[in-house]
């Protein structure tokens, strides 16, 4: 019996945490979609950073998650879809703080992916002896988040963003992430996707902002 408990726990564990080829396929899935949608801009974009490490949902949406509305919906769902929706959100909502880290050469994407990791990516945007110093003199020192999106764009050139992803939630055909995204000073959001596969693949059936900054 505890045998079988333990078999059953790593099943559940697995099914939660795990990464397989339906994670990398929805990931890229909405990595495509931000590159789409972001064809008609001035800006070329050519390739995309991805945090190296996937994080629970605490991590990135704390109180965030209190703002579920269904009318932030981009596409309507049905009545029973909002409800597997609801369940699988609380279910993300309430996943432990774990980390897995990502495997770049699992996406399929039309464009270059990089990693970062978070701590090098935190570090462009940290204060260093320099500033402290020139601020000091009252020589003009430049924010720390305007240098570090320069560092960042100095380092990956026509990057769309960076993206952050949570471990998916599972519900029959339908599966829910939340993705964060960083473009620039005062360029970002967290969205909640609602994924449905069709076929072979997965698309985006809905989705909705949380913040945005």
């Amino acid at each position: 019996m505890k045998t079988t408990a333990i078999i059953v726990f790593l099943l559940i564990f697995n099914f939660c945490y795990g990464q397989n080829k339906s994670d990398y396929m929805i990931y890229s899935t909405i990595i495509e979609d931000y590159f789409t949608r972001n064809i008609s801009t001035k800006k070329t974009y050519d390739n995309a950073i991805i945090f190296d490490k996937l994080k629970g949902a605490k991590n990135h949406l704390n109180e965030s998650f209190d703002d579920f509305k269904w009318t932030s919906f981009k596409n309507p769902v049905d009545s029973i879809t909002k409800k597997k929706i609801h369940k699988m959100y609380l279910t993300l909502k309430n996943l432990p703080s774990v980390s897995r880290e990502i495997k770049i050469d699992s996406f399929k994407c039309s464009k270059p992916l990089h990693l970062i990791k978070n701590y090098e990516f935190d570090s462009l945007f940290a204060i260093t002896p320099e500033d402290v110093l020139r601020e000091k003199q009252k020589i003009y020192v430049e924010d720390n988040t305007t240098r570090g999106w320069r560092k960042f764009y100095n380092k990956f050139p026509k990057a769309i963003g960076v993206f952050g992803f949570t471990k998916i939630i599972y519900s029959g055909d339908l599966a829910l992430l939340f993705v964060e995204f960083q473009q620039g000073n005062l360029t970002g959001h967290g969205n909640v996707y609602v994924m449905q596969m069709s076929g072979n693949s997965w698309k985006i059936l809905t989705w909705f902002i949380l913040y945005e900054s």
